[in-house]
């Protein structure tokens, strides 16, 4: 038997994922007027190395209703954070996001996503009961989303692959975060 969650509960789920949707578009738009660097970014300036500022994640938020969890990156937790990249290179974020119940192994094999630029919007990753089989009822998940920016010299297009050319991490880490 399936207990429904009472509508206050649901619907504080629900206010909490449309808060960090809007919280990161509101950022992303602002980011726009600030001058951040395009999608594409790369290092033109040949006169060596230059210092970009990044704002680097530190949280995901974690919706979940009756037959679906969506994961993103929480916007409030978006720091500013220094790093080096070499001239004629092009910048990328590279993703790999597993969700599995707590106290169980992760699996081998999650979600991966990469896209040129320094942004690390890279969008909300949802599960559905019927397809997926996350969520299931009466389990808490446990999130790990691993975060790479890179550089590289090989050029974005479809099928991108960075790693076929220089390839330099410059920014990591690892966010590990169980449902609340």
């Amino acid at each position: 038997m399936r207990t429904a969650r009472p509508p206050a509960i649901l619907l504080g789920v629900l206010a909490k994922l449309l808060a960090s949707f809007l919280a990161g578009f509101l950022l992303s738009v602002g980011a726009g007027c600030e001058g951040r660097s395009s999608p594409t970014t790369q290092i033109v300036d040949a006169s060596g190395p230059r210092e970009l500022t990044v704002r680097v994640p530190g949280a995901v938020a974690i919706a979940r209703s009756i037959d679906a969890l969506s994961v993103a990156i929480d916007p409030a937790s978006l720091a500013d954070t220094k790093v080096t990249a070499d001239p004629g290179m092009t910048l990328g974020i590279e993703m790999e996001l597993f969700v599995f119940p707590v106290g169980k192994e992760r699996p081998a094999q999650g979600r991966h996503g990469l896209k040129s630029g320094d942004d690390f919007d890279v969008g909300t990753s949802t599960w559905n009961a019927k397809s997926d089989g996350i969520p299931a009822s009466g389990t808490t998940y446990l999130v790990e989303m691993q975060l790479v920016l890179f550089e590289t010299d090989v050029p974005p297009q479809h099928e991108w692959a960075p790693h076929s050319g220089r390839y330099k991490i410059l920014w990591s880490r690892t966010i590990r975060q169980a449902e609340e």
